[in-house]
């Protein structure tokens, strides 16, 4: 039984960590077994979880990245600073792909269609600004 007591898994807040558990020595090898791979089960479970959070919480953070690179462009435009107007809507280009590839990974299906609303309507701005400065460029021409 003392082997089978050192697969128990406690989580602390940092780390896992294996030790003997009490109520280990009055357990069965198996019924020590199915509790270990429980505990592994869970603490995936929990990884997920949080995976799934920090990946929306980057998809949000990108999305109003591209909303705070549009208003410069737009900004830049109006003042005539094409170059500045550009480098961000290809910031926001690059950006929007990069939403597009995570996408697909957001499990909660209500998030993953309010993340792509929201690219949606940054996508029609986009393109605004993209008219903007093409017609920009035949007026210079």
């Amino acid at each position: 039984m003392r082997a089978c007591a050192d697969l128990f898994l406690s989580q602390n807040e940092h780390q896992s960590q294996f030790f003997v558990h009490p109520e280990v020595y009055s357990q069965t090898r198996q019924q020590c077994i199915e509790r270990f791979v429980y505990l592994l089960a869970k603490q995936a479970a929990d990884a997920l979880a949080v995976a799934q959070t920090r990946r929306c919480q980057f998809l949000e953070a990108e999305l109003k990245l591209c909303w705070t690179a549009l208003d410069i462009g737009g900004s830049e435009m109006r003042d005539g600073r094409r170059e500045i107007t550009e480098r961000e809507i290809l910031s926001v280009q690059k950006a929007s792909g990069t939403i597009l590839h995570f996408l697909p990974e957001v499990a909660n299906p209500a998030k993953r269609q309010q993340l792509t609303a929201e690219l949606n309507r940054v996508k029609a701005a986009l393109q605004a600004l993209e008219l903007e400065f093409s017609c920009e460029d035949h007026m210079t021409d």
